[in-house]
């Protein structure tokens, strides 16, 4: 079969390299699906290794980083300061060259200000020549407001002496302008004056005038109807004395009735706003009575004010006037027949007047006045709440104490108060639904009147 001994052992090694090759393409699959295998569980082992590495390596690495920063940062400075030096002459010598630039250009400015814009300006003698001239030298687009809005290009050790030198030539643009307007319009009058255009015979626009706020009319309705009864005005202060405006007044401290009055105190809590005239009641005795010997007839119009929610119906200021008789014998018919003859006066001869039993500290007894309703003639409307009576004042016998701490004495002297609202008895005359109007300086309500 072979020939020989070399024969047989080229045809031996010839098979034996098949025979492996076929082993090693049968083994590949096998070897490489166990190293994939190999990879994959030992993946998480690896990765957890490289964490531990970087989590340690990582102050090392920092450190180092530190280390070189802190020993590079003298070089760097070093080397900075070397280049702030070698360009500081350079830079300078720019600026310098670059501000005289600017003085140039705003000296050549001044000159052609003097010289070109301002005799420009004064040739004209037209409104529409005058306004080509605005815009030519002082419009948006103007040299001026160019150089005025690169201002941030100046250096900033210059750029305030540069400003200064634009603000001025401005300056000088503006007043040279409104005095040629000024001329020029004083030019076209004089022509029009001239030529006819005006007509000096035809009568000016009405002046309108003003009016009285429908408060000081009501205001002037009371004191003319209690002058003619005899009573005079006086005028007491806003700004009070807790003394006055409470306790002498039957309101001591901690007295259930100062909680119907929200009271506006200064820092001073002796010192308030007054939150009705009645104060104005004592000091009138004390002033005009001669220590409670003479007889007295005061009406006290005034504004009051309190710390109310600002509503349709009540303001943190409103006006009120207080009445006050002081004398022998004065009884409470007196006061009905006071009332009685103010509402024929206030409202109308033919008024009905209706008395109601209340109270108030400082009179005993007190009543609620109410008149008959002048809208509806008493038969219930919408302004009247459907009971045909509007109420007007409230009122009442001055009490004791009240005389007593006025100077008067009780036992011999006697006298009647009454207050009223004369924003309420406004709204009532006219129909006006919100008391916020009298306030408001809104003119529309006001002409109306």
């Amino acid at each position: 079969m072979f020939g020989n001994a070399d024969e047989f052992l080229k045809h031996f090694n010839k098979q034996l390299k098949q025979s492996q090759k076929r082993f090693a393409e049968s083994i590949q699959p096998i070897i490489d699906a166990q190293n994939e295998r190999i990879t994959e569980a030992m993946k998480p082992t690896f990765d957890e290794q490289n964490k531990r590495f970087a989590e340690a390596a990582k102050p090392i690495i920092d450190a180092q980083d530190r280390r070189l920063a802190e020993t590079l940062k003298p070089i760097i400075d070093e080397q900075n300061r070397r280049f702030d030096e070698m360009m500081k002459p350079i830079l300078d010598k720019q600026n310098r060259q670059m501000f005289d630039a600017y003085r140039k250009v705003f000296e050549r400015a001044a000159r052609d200000i003097n010289n070109t814009m301002i005799a420009d300006l004064r040739e004209i003698i037209d409104r529409k020549a005058l306004g080509v001239w605005h815009t030519q030298y002082l419009g948006r687009r103007s040299p001026l407001r160019t150089a005025l809005s690169t201002i941030g290009n100046v250096p900033k050790h210059e750029r305030a002496q540069v400003g200064q030198w634009l603000n001025h030539a401005r300056s000088i643009i503006d007043d040279a302008f409104e005095e040629q307007e000024t001329i020029i319009r004083e030019m076209e009058w004089a022509r029009d004056l001239e030529e006819g255009e005006i007509d000096i015979s035809l009568p000016a626009y009405p002046r309108r005038g003003g009016g009285l706020h429908p408060s000081t009319r009501t205001h002037r309705e009371f004191q003319t109807i209690w002058a003619d009864m005899g009573f005079q005005v006086y005028q007491s202060r806003d700004v009070e004395e807790d003394e006055f405006n409470f306790t002498l007044l039957n309101l001591p401290p901690h007295h259930p009735a100062r909680d119907m009055q929200d009271t506006f105190y200064t820092k001073d809590p002796s010192v308030l706003l007054r939150t009705h005239t009645s104060p104005g009641q004592i000091r009138a005795m004390r002033e005009l009575g001669a220590g409670g010997t003479k007889p007295i007839r005061v009406i006290l119009p005034g504004m009051c004010y309190r710390q109310e929610q600002v509503t349709a119906r009540s303001e943190i200021q409103f006006t009120q006037v207080e009445g006050l008789a002081i004398g022998r014998n004065i009884r409470m018919s007196d006061l009905k027949g006071a009332i009685a003859e103010f509402a024929k006066r206030m409202y109308s001869p033919d008024a009905k007047v209706r008395y109601r039993a209340s109270y108030f500290p400082f009179t005993e007894p007190s009543m609620e006045v109410d008149v008959e309703c002048f809208l509806c003639g008493g038969k219930g409307c919408r302004v009247c709440k459907y009971t045909g009576w509007l109420e007007i004042a409230g009122s009442g016998m001055v009490h004791p104490d009240v005389l007593r701490n006025g100077g008067y004495d009780p036992s011999v002297w006697s006298g009647f108060a009454f207050g009223m609202g004369p924003e309420r008895i406004t709204m009532l005359k006219h129909g006006i639904q919100d008391i916020r109007y009298f306030w408001g300086n809104d003119l529309r309500f006001l002409q109306q009147f």
